[in-house]
């Protein structure tokens, strides 16, 4: 990793290749011509506070996903046990992507490995790109992560020779139907490819996660997936673990239909059925939000639409329970 806007790096490395036919290059000799064009190494200083500021961020990120646990509680996936493995066993660098469906618990599976990597005192650094403003370089990511240096450089320097992890949460949030400048997207890929880099030096592992649409319809998304990987696809709950929800909440799972249950199979379905109360209920239908609020004397700022009856008899697996702005 070099202190130079990557033009003027590129362009000194093309002049070195151009000029060293038939010859032997070591990495000497490349930094020996980096140095007198003035392109030096990036160096990070390491301040004792370093790694306490790495575990404060990570476990800010762990709180905001904490609050979003149906009942509280974590409900445990494969997906998490195979990325785990995964990591525990690998002894060179793993990109990992996790795809699922809008609402299928991808976060909540992002919480399961971070803790679970850390109980196995495994260094993490885990945020959002959805929580940070749109910046340009790998270095501005950190910056806005209160970091002194990209947040894959800051794992390598801090823990060296250690088995590290880099955790990047909603890499959808710079796809094209996004709508943000493309430069994020630039800023993100070149974090990327920074891990890679550093692998020569440090086992630093990559964790993103992804809607499937946006992974589907993004080409730009999945070029960030080598070729010989594929996504770690989430899917939805099984029944078995609904009713077991379902039956811890109070809820008399006898009288919940077949088509509600497998609405329910979606995590975000479920939470919101157990957050309105309507789980508490005798029968329950599926209303909205605010009608449930005045039922139950609940407040609550999000707001759903009305699901047809129709749609629940049917069995309509389609349909989803999005807010109304």
């Amino acid at each position: 990793m070099f202190a130079a806007p990557g033009r003027t790096a590129l362009d000194a490395l093309r002049g070195l290749y151009g000029d060293s036919a038939h010859k032997v290059l070591t990495a000497q000799t490349v930094r020996d011509h980096l140095r007198v064009r003035e392109i030096h190494p990036r160096t990070l200083k390491l301040e004792a506070s370093l790694v306490s500021r790495i575990a404060s961020l990570t476990e800010t990120y762990l709180a905001g996903q904490r609050m979003k646990l149906i009942r509280g509680e974590l409900i445990s996936r494969a997906v998490a046990h195979a990325v785990v493995q995964k990591i525990t066993e690998s002894t060179s660098g793993l990109d990992l992507l996790i795809t699922g469906a809008a609402g299928s618990g991808k976060s909540g599976c992002l919480f399961e490995i971070v803790t679970d990597l850390i109980g196995r005192d495994i260094p993490v650094i885990a945020f959002r790109l959805d929580r940070i403003l749109p910046v340009h370089t790998p270095a501005a990511i950190g910056a806005e992560l209160n970091l002194p240096e990209s947040p894959a450089v800051v794992l390598a320097r801090a823990f060296p020779k250690q088995k590290v992890v880099l955790v990047v949460d909603q890499l959808d949030f710079v796809s094209t139907t996004s709508g943000r400048p493309p430069d994020f997207f630039d800023a993100v890929a070149a974090l990327i490819g920074e891990v890679r880099g550093l692998r020569a030096e440090s086992q630093i592992h990559l964790i993103l996660t992804c809607r499937q649409f946006d992974f589907d319809h993004d080409a730009r998304l999945r070029s960030l997936l080598p070729k010989s990987e594929s996504p770690q696809k989430l899917g939805e709950l099984t029944e078995p673990e609904v009713r077991t929800v379902l039956t811890a909440e109070g809820t008399d799972v006898a009288t919940i239909t077949p088509p509600q249950l497998k609405l329910l199979l979606l995590p975000q379905n479920l939470a919101l059925f157990i957050d309105t109360g309507l789980a508490r209920q005798n029968r329950p239908s599926f209303v909205t939000q605010r009608s449930c609020s005045t039922r139950t004397g609940t407040q609550n700022t999000r707001h759903w639409p009305l699901i047809p009856l129709r749609s629940l008899l049917s069995g309509n697996r389609s349909l989803k329970l999005s807010r109304v702005k």
